[in-house]
Parts: structure tokens; sequence; C-alpha cells
């Protein structure tokens, strides 16, 4: 297990919870610089183009829950291509899904040269977690999976990689974690998690399918401070109320 991976024991912990998008500065040592934009998380490497997340849009389900078949649209694939430059090093490349649900960032140098090979051609599939492989005990698969593809051109061989690249998901509901299909299951990695924008971020030494997860019992944990305050309102209303009753009665 590399050393960017946890044990699912500790899977239901991020390394990080943030209230915003990824700020600046959070991949510079990588060639990539996270901004935070309003609702949205634009991404910039060194010399691409701007890359934006938008968080309001209805997630796009591959196999929606039962609430969202009738409004679901289709999760959308991504490719790009990283170029291969002429000194022997990878330039840097964000690469995401048409929805802008996935995204994968290949920062300079990451990607190992090969002779007689000019770029990569790079792919982001949605798929069904649960057509993948169930998902480990404790934790609940939270949207889609994503297989990510990269292969020489014009080889079509497999690329090796020769450092992390960064991985970002939108999640639909309450993921805390990120996680990498193995042989063995899944491997948990270390995870930023971002709740303004409903998006876990991790490094991966790997290519492969990743998927956002969430434990069991999250979805009432979340409600817990909602339910607190709405209570604690309410008997702030009626204490109010009681109080005013009281200050209009004849003689008072």
């Amino acid at each position: 297990m590399s050393s960017d991976d946890r044990s699912l024991a500790s899977a239901t912990t991020p390394r990080q919870t943030r209230h915003q998008p990824p700020l600046a500065g959070v991949r510079h040592r990588l060639g990539v610089t996270l901004h935070r934009d309003d609702s949205v998380v634009a991404v910039f490497s060194r010399q691409a183009s701007v890359r934006r997340f938008p968080s309001g849009s209805p997630y796009r389900w591959v196999h929606p829950p039962a609430e969202r078949i009738k409004d679901n649209q289709r999760a959308l694939a991504g490719t790009g291509v990283v170029s291969l430059g002429p000194l022997g090093v990878s330039l840097p490349r964000e690469v995401e899904t048409d929805d802008a649900q996935a995204a994968v960032t290949f920062p300079s140098g990451v990607v190992a040269i090969r002779p007689d090979q000019s770029s990569v051609k790079v792919m982001i599939i949605p798929l069904d977690p649960a057509q993948v492989t169930s998902a480990p005990v404790g934790l609940r698969f939270d949207g889609n999976a994503y297989r990510i593809e990269a292969y020489y051109a014009p080889s079509a061989s497999e690329v090796m990689l020769a450092g992390p690249v960064t991985v970002v998901l939108r999640y639909p509901r309450h993921a805390t974690i990120m996680l990498r299909s193995s042989d063995s299951g899944w491997t948990a990695l270390s995870t930023t998690r971002y709740l303004g924008s409903l998006q876990v971020l991790a490094n991966s030494d790997q290519l492969g399918v990743f998927v956002a997860a969430a434990p069991y019992g999250a979805l009432i944990i979340t409600w817990v401070p909602y339910l607190a305050a709405m209570i604690g309102l309410a008997a702030a209303v009626t204490v109010f109320l009681l109080i005013r009753r009281r200050s209009f009665r004849p003689g008072a």
C-alpha cells in the first residue's frame, strides 16, 4: 500500500474538512493551484485553461436513487490529452468530465516518458460503483464511481506514473472519504473534504476507479445540529408568545 493510502478502519475520518472550496496554493508544489471563486472551484495549471466545478447544479447519476429517477440527467464522461514535452518532461494538464463532476490533474513531469511516444490520452468514465464491487464494511457509496485511464500515443500502451496525480470528485450528499479500487477491494485515500462545494480531493500514485463514500449514519449525524437548532428556535418562539400574551392581559 502506498504512503498516501489509509486503512479502512480510519476511513470515516477525512484528513481535512473545509467549509470552502480548495484554496489557493493547495497543489502549488505539484504545478497546479486551486482557487476559490464564489460558488465554484476554479482549477488553474501553469499553462492550462481554467476548469470550473459548479456546486449548485443537480448531481448526475449513472444509477440514480428512486427520488431522482424522473429528473436525473445522465452522468458524462471526459477526455483530454497530456503532452510529452521535448525536454523529456510531461506537461501539466487537467482533465475533467463534461459535467464537471470528476477531474484529474497531471502535474508537470508526473508521466514517465517513453521512447517514440508524443502524448497521453486520458479518459474519465462514470460507473455505477455497485457494479465494481461492494462497499467496505461501515461505508456506503456517495455518488458515481469514475474510471480514470491513460494511454501513450501512438502505442496505446498503459501509462506509467512517476508521482501522484490529484483526483477531485463531486458528491451528492455526505461523503467524507475517497476510495480507489484495488485487487483486494477498495483502498481508502488520504482525503480533503470541501463542504461548501460538496467535493473530495485526494492524491493517488495510481490510476484506476475512484468513488466518494460516507459512513453509515452520516445522514442522521448531519441533521442533528439542524434539528437541535429548530427545537431551540421553537422553544424561544413559544416563550416569546407566552410573555407577550401575558403582557396584554387586562390589568397587567
